[in-house]
């Protein structure tokens, strides 16, 4: 008898690691599964990891005037094809992408994100996440970067030194104090307004076309080598551009 309940015990063990597993039952948030529910693409009430591969996008973003109301993000996990994440506008306090290496596009502003871990992103090319609470973004591994969007945080620092593909850079309303632009020779769009940078050097940008850094501590200006340059503002005393230096005599926030 007692062989019988073991041959018993490991026959349903078998039949419970052999069942397919529903991604529905990982998440947390009601919200996030009512919208997952157009992946169940059979209609049995589950969503197995065949249903999860095929999908590619998803997007849960509110509205900046009226937030979404998804506050967990816990299932992502399970979408290991996913190239592009729409969140912005919700209620979320954490965001685990660590399983997601296929993504591509993320856009998380807008929510309360205390810590931004994308390490793991690898393909990432556009991370969007303005709004929130970061005083840390490491980019440091994500070489495929093109964009990076990361107004109204509290970052005091941020190294874009590995990120030689960047052409957008908007990091305004931060706490700055440096920004070392030297290996962003693709840089085209620049928006490092409202910090306290005194200083930057834009001498290696000369593909520089947008650029916004009012509202910092900066006496000086040299922009003589961006002369790609188009849309230009900025609050410098002192502006050299390619014939030679115009003074401002206050601080201004338009080219002339």
């Amino acid at each position: 008898m007692k062989k019988f309940l073991i041959s018993l015990a490991f026959a349903g063990l078998l039949c419970s690691c052999g069942g397919k597993k529903d991604a529905f039952s990982a998440m947390e948030d009601p919200n996030f599964k009512i919208y997952c529910q157009q992946f169940d693409t059979n209609q049995d009430g589950k969503l197995s990891a065949e249903e999860c591969n095929v999908v590619t996008t998803i997007n849960v973003s509110g509205k900046k005037e009226e937030n979404g109301n998804i506050t967990s993000l816990k299932g992502i996990e399970l979408f290991t094809n996913l190239d592009t994440l729409k969140c912005s506008y919700n209620q979320l306090t954490t965001l685990d992408l660590s399983k997601n290496a296929t993504l591509v596009y993320l856009s998380c502003d807008g929510n309360q994100l205390t810590t931004l871990d994308v390490s793991k992103n690898l393909a990432l090319k556009s991370l969007q996440c303005s709004e929130n609470q970061l005083s840390i973004v490491d980019v440091s591994q994500n070489l495929s970067l093109e964009e990076l969007i990361c107004s109204e945080n509290y970052l005091s620092s941020l190294d874009v030194s590995s990120n030689d593909k960047l052409t957008v850079l908007k990091c305004d309303s931060n706490q700055l104090a440096t920004l070392d632009l030297s290996n962003n020779i693709e840089l085209i769009d620049l928006n490092c307004s409202n910090n306290q940078l005194s200083a930057l050097d834009l001498n290696k940008n000369e593909k520089l076309a947008v650029l916004y850094c009012s509202d910092n501590q900066i006496a000086s200006l040299d922009v003589s080598k961006n002369v790609a340059l188009k849309d230009f503002s900025c609050a410098a005393d002192t502006i050299r551009f390619e014939n030679g230096f115009t003074i401002m005599s206050s601080k201004k926030t338009d080219s002339e």
